[in-house]
């Protein structure tokens, strides 16, 4: 599931801001700030209980169990909580 992030022109400067300052200072990695801030606009829609779960396996916290693709999130927090 995807749904749209609308910013305002204040927010569009800053990420404009930051992925320049990242790119001039951070030439072995110039994609990672976009590239992050993608990956935090996708998972957004994620209810709270879900992206504690979601950030648990990401960080790579999930009980020594290979998860693979992430689940839906509904029931997603029982899946993840009962390994």
């Amino acid at each position: 599931m995807s749904l749209p992030v609308r910013t305002t022109p204040e927010s569009d400067e800053q990420i404009r801001r930051i992925d320049d300052w990242w790119r001039s200072n951070r030439p072995e990695a110039p994609d990672v700030f976009l590239s992050e801030l993608g990956a935090t606009q996708r998972y957004m829609h994620l209810s709270p209980a879900a992206l504690d779960s979601a950030i648990r396996l990401l960080d790579g916290g999930g009980g020594g169990r290979n998860f693979g693709d992430m689940l839906e999130t509904a029931g997603t927090e029982s899946a993840i909580s009962n390994p």
